[in-house]
């Protein structure tokens, strides 16, 4: 997996809260999902969830970013 620039300065931060900015297409979700990732592999019995307004947004945006963002990890 290749790690975003934002994914690197999130994993920097010892916030509670991170809040990520940007514009489209910045990699906003990419560098996200890339640290609940690595969190949720390094933490044992973490439940982690990622939730949308709609399960049509969701497949549109989050779920779309997992699956390019973890295809090197997992043949489909």
């Amino acid at each position: 997996m290749i790690f975003t620039k934002s994914f690197w300065k999130h994993k920097e931060l010892n916030a509670r809260i991170n809040v990520s900015q940007g514009g489209t297409s910045s990699g906003k979700t990419y560098s996200i999902l890339q640290n609940l990732y690595f969190i949720s592999n390094n933490v044992d019995g973490l439940l982690t969830s990622v939730v949308s307004e709609s399960m049509p947004h969701l497949r549109r945006g989050a779920m779309r970013d997992l699956f390019n963002t973890t295809k090197p990890l997992f043949y489909i």
